[in-house]
């Protein structure tokens, strides 16, 4: 995230194959839960993501106020992520 890396480790809350899955967890003072959902589109696959955080202590809470002028970039980087993810899933699918 913005050149660094960053891991969180997150949880399954709902498994719905093949039409998606969501995961969370909480750290930092926040809670994270994002949702992916899959529509089937022609040959292909159309990926949606949500994702949410909920700041739950009064440092987080300041942090998302200060943060807020940030979130295009972090959109951003989750819409590279799911580029990425396309990238490596194609490659994957050429190989063979």
């Amino acid at each position: 995230m913005f050149g660094r890396e960053a891991t969180e480790e997150m949880e399954i809350t709902a498994f719905d194959p093949p039409r998606g899955y969501s995961v969370g967890c909480e750290s930092c003072g926040c809670r994270y839960h994002s949702a992916f959902r899959f529509t089937p589109n022609g040959a292909g696959t159309d990926v949606e993501m949500v994702f949410d955080a909920q700041p739950l202590t009064l440092a987080a809470k300041i942090m998302s106020f200060l943060m807020k002028p940030m979130i295009k970039s972090v959109l951003k980087e989750c819409a590279r992520d799911l580029h990425d993810l396309k990238a490596a899933m194609e490659a994957d699918a050429a190989a063979k």
